[in-house]
């Protein structure tokens, strides 16, 4: 029973090594180095040191206490890696909205309405409106659902007395040719941006552009409008 408690519990512990060596190896190699080949050799070398060290290092408690060091390390590195707001931007993220705040009036800045004639062919339009929060009278929970029923993308829709909508979406912000990559996103590999968008935009392009189509789907909130107006001044109020 001694052996095999042993054997179970390094067993675990070497197959938790084995998780951290590969996420901190991909988190070197997808790190704010600017060189690739210099990534690419931290990234292999952590992995291959952390192999031979296990494998030929007589004393094991030192060697999994180095190796939590110098995991520990590259994890403070990875949270310290800074966002950026002067990259070359795709042009449908390119335009950072922005609010002017008077009361109950509220000035947005740079809503996004492209003009799509397919998903990456499209003309960049924006406008500003001032939306008066007295008349704001419905809130609305859009889910969009691209990978089947586990994974959503969730927007909010503000809408003032059944004719004015606008909509906030947090999207990852992707540079001039950067495609889209789980893993990438995992490592901190994109910017994240506020949308603020007509529905549109942001509904239509899920609905009519993408292929194959999103499915979309609206719930209202049964909110009072003071909760409403909070809800709202929360996501325009730096």
């Amino acid at each position: 029973m001694h052996r095999l408690l042993k054997g179970i519990a390094l067993l675990v512990g070497l197959s938790v090594v084995l998780l951290m060596t590969g996420w901190a190896s991909l988190a070197v190699y997808w790190s704010d180095l600017s060189a690739v080949w210099l990534r690419t050799v931290l990234a292999g070398g952590f992995a291959l040191a952390t192999v031979l060290a296990f494998l030929f290092l007589p004393n094991r408690v030192r060697t999994l206490i180095g190796f939590l060091v110098v995991f520990c390390g590259i994890v403070v590195w990875w949270l310290a890696i800074p966002a950026s707001n002067g990259r070359a931007w795709q042009p449908d993220v390119a335009v950072l909205p922005y609010a002017d705040i008077q009361g109950d009036r509220v000035t947005l800045h740079n809503i996004r309405n492209l003009r799509y004639r397919s998903e990456a062919d499209f003309d960049a339009r924006y406008y500003d409106k001032t939306f008066d929060l007295r008349h704001l009278d419905s809130v609305d929970l859009i889910a969009v659902y691209w990978m089947g029923d586990a994974i959503a993308h969730v927007m909010i829709s503000f809408g003032f007395q059944q004719t004015d909508f606008v909509a906030f979406s947090i999207e990852i912000r992707k540079e001039q040719g950067e495609a889209y990559s789980t893993l990438k996103g995992i490592f901190k590999q994109y910017e994240l941006t506020y949308v603020v968008g007509d529905e549109r935009d942001l509904i239509r392009v899920r609905t009519d552009f993408r292929h194959p189509p999103e499915d979309v789907y609206l719930y209202r909130f049964r909110i009072s409008q003071e909760s409403a107006r909070k809800f709202f001044r929360s996501g325009t109020t730096p």
